[in-house]
């Protein structure tokens, strides 16, 4: 087996007592699967059976703290409202424009209103769909009102 996180009885006793203070189940999940490798001397394949990874990603984690030391549990927290990245007041003065638009009938991208889009696209490329027919799809110049989906098929229906 490959030395890459060498044993150290000043870094157990860190991880140990870091492993009391784990917040999350990511944190407590990586600093065990590095506390197993330098106590144990566990493999790769029991480390991800414990920690329940899978073996690939047990070995990127000891190549991380190989490389990164005591930064690789460091690890970021999520963004989200929730979490405040931004106060109430400043996301709503972040989101006034998208509503401003949005109530206006402008796409919230700045794109404009919805018939402006379709006018771009004219009909060819728009597809009409027969929800009586399921499956059946023409283009909509091509229909006339006196077309079922009967009289397209020739009468004889699906069966």
């Amino acid at each position: 087996m490959k030395t890459l996180i060498a044993p150290d009885r000043e870094a157990i006793y860190a991880l140990a007592e870091r492993l009391k203070k784990a917040e999350g189940k990511p944190e407590f999940q990586r600093i065990q699967c590095i506390l197993l490798r330098l106590t144990l001397q566990a493999s790769a394949r029991d480390i991800a059976q414990v920690v329940g990874w899978t073996t690939g990603t047990v070995r990127v984690m000891h190549s991380h703290f190989a490389k990164l030391g005591d930064a690789f549990f460091d690890i970021t927290k999520r963004g989200g409202r929730h979490r405040q990245n931004l106060t109430l007041e400043e996301e709503v003065q972040f989101l006034k424009p998208f509503f401003d638009r949005a109530k206006t009938g402008q796409h919230p991208g700045g794109l404009g209103d919805q018939a402006g889009l379709r006018s771009g696209l004219g009909s060819k490329g728009c597809r009409e769909h027969d929800l009586s027919a399921p499956g059946t799809t023409q283009l909509a110049e091509d229909r006339t009102p006196s077309q079922t989906p009967q009289s397209r098929s020739g009468g004889a229906g699906r069966l």
